[in-house]
C-alpha cells in the first residue's frame, strides 16, 4: 500500500464535501469563476498567467482544495504562485505537482484550515520557520524536489497535527530528530534516506512507534 494509499483526503471526504451533486472537481478557471458560489474543488495545468487572474482568484474564496499541475515549459520556468491565493482561507489541501517552485510562498504558511499539503517536484531548497503556523497539518508530502532539501526549521515540531511526513525521493542534507514533532506516526524517506543525515537510533529512541518506510519496505 502506498504513502498516499494509507492517508487519502480522496477516500475519506471531510464533511464539507458530502451532499455535494454538482461536479466535484472544475478544471478551468473561467468555468470556475462563473460558478465561483459553487466551486470547491478546483484542479488546473499550471497558467503562467495565474497573476494577471488576481480579481477571478478572489471570487474563489471557498475552495477547499486546489491542484496545479506543471508539465513541458512548466518543469523549467521559475514559478511563482500569486499572492491572492492566501485569500482561500478555508483552503484544506494544496497540492502543487511538477512546477519550478523557487520557494514555499508565505502566505501558504497563513492557510491555517491546511490539513494536507503536496510539493512534488519543485525546486523548493527550504521550508519557513512560519510553517509552525499549520496547527491543523495533518499530512505532508515534499517529494522529488529538484535540488537538495536543507534541513528542517526548528519550528517544525510544533505541527501538533502532523502525523503522516514524506520526503520520498528528495535528497535530504540534514533530518533533525528534535524537529520532528511529537505527533508524527509515519515517516517515508523511500529513495532519498540513504543520502540522508538520518540518526536511526537516536529516531527510534525518540519515536519507538513511528512507522518509517524505506525504499518501498515498512
Amino acid at each position: 500500500m502506498s504513502f498516499q494509499a494509507e492517508y487519502s483526503f480522496g477516500a475519506r471526504r471531510p464533511y464539507w464535501w458530502r451532499g455535494w451533486f454538482k461536479p466535484k472537481r472544475w478544471t478551468s478557471l473561467p468555468d470556475a469563476v462563473r460558478h465561483a458560489g459553487r466551486v470547491r474543488e478546483l484542479a488546473l495545468c499550471f497558467d503562467y498567467n495565474l497573476a494577471s487572474r488576481s480579481a477571478d482568484l478572489l471570487q474563489l474564496r471557498q475552495l477547499r482544495s486546489l491542484s496545479l499541475h506543471g508539465g513541458g515549459q512548466a518543469w523549467e520556468m521559475p514559478c511563482f504562485l500569486p499572492v491572492e491565493m492566501g485569500q482561500f482561507i478555508q483552503l484544506r489541501e494544496l497540492l502543487v505537482l511538477n512546477l519550478a517552485l523557487i520557494e514555499v510562498p508565505l502566505w501558504l504558511t497563513t492557510l491555517t484550515d491546511l490539513r494536507y499539503v503536496m510539493l512534488r517536484g519543485t525546486d523548493i531548497t527550504k521550508l519557513p520557520a512560519t510553517i509552525s503556523n499549520l496547527h491543523r497539518l495533518e499530512l505532508l508530502r515534499i517529494e522529488n524536489c529538484q535540488n537538495p532539501l536543507s534541513m528542517l526549521p526548528e519550528s517544525f515540531r510544533e505541527l501538533r497535527a502532523l502525523r503522516y511526513l514524506s520526503f520520498r525521493d528528495t535528497y535530504l542534507r540534514y533530518l533533525p530528530i528534535k524537529h520532528l514533532p511529537p505527533s508524527l506516526t509515519h515517516l517515508e524517506l523511500s529513495y532519498s534516506s540513504l543520502l540522508a543525515g538520518v540518526d536511526y537510533d537516536e529516531l527510534h529512541s525518540r519515536f519507538p512507534k513511528l512507522r518509517v518506510c524505506l525504499n518501498g519496505v515498512k
